[in-house]
């Protein structure tokens, strides 16, 4: 069972784009402990593998081989995004410019100094 357990946690953890360091600053456990897993020798208790399957964005029954992996769990969601890469001001940010009507957000990018959008345009076939 650990190896299936070590499988399935590398596996999130590269389609996740997670390294080992940053599964140690997302869980809190030790990078020696996340090493024995990862490479099969222990096994986690319940509260770590918890913390792993939150952390990698799974279910605790995907790492326990109790299910398949979903590639549609690999879409981003709205929390995900929030705890993993946004501090609360960008995600402030970001949903202020997604209610925002095409005038608001060209003067944002008028005081950000960035270019209009460019416009969409039709792929020629030759």
């Amino acid at each position: 069972m650990n190896k299936d357990f070590a499988q399935r946690m590398k596996r999130a953890m590269f389609l996740r784009g997670i390294r080992q360091a940053d599964l140690v600053e997302k869980t809190g456990i030790d990078k020696g402990s996340l090493s024995s897993y990862m490479n099969g020798r222990y096994m986690p208790n319940a509260e770590k593998i918890s913390l792993i399957a939150k952390a990698l964005g799974v279910s605790v029954d995907y790492l326990l081989g109790k299910e398949e992996f979903k590639y549609s769990d690999l879409l981003p969601a709205p929390v995900m995004v929030r705890e993993s890469y946004l501090t609360d001001e960008e995600h402030d940010l970001l949903e202020a410019w997604k209610k925002a009507d095409e005038k608001q957000k060209a003067i944002v990018r008028l005081a950000l100094n960035m270019p209009e959008k460019a416009p969409i345009r039709p792929v020629e076939r030759f």
